[in-house]
């Protein structure tokens, strides 16, 4: 049996629009957001994000680990100020 996922499909479509929006409005590439991510999370969360990881999310081309997701959501309420 299947664990359930953590971070379920419209919650990772949500996180992508929002870091897809992110990426317009600050006229930034992957690379410089992930640098920004990198910058902003602690450094418990620095292993996983990495670019690869974060270009296949942002293309949606390979489903990628709950662990990198919640770092990306993480990141985006840092920078929502929630």
């Amino acid at each position: 049996m299947t664990e359930p996922d953590i971070v379920p499909d419209h919650e990772r479509a949500t996180i992508r629009a929002q870091l897809q929006a992110y990426l317009n409005a600050h006229a930034i590439g992957v690379p410089r957001l992930q640098q920004l991510v990198d910058e902003t999370l602690d450094a418990a969360d620095k292993p996983y994000v990495d670019l690869r990881s974060l270009q296949r999310f942002m293309a949606d081309s390979v489903r990628i680990e709950d662990a990198k997701v919640m770092r990306y959501r993480k990141f985006l309420k840092i920078v929502q100020g929630d």
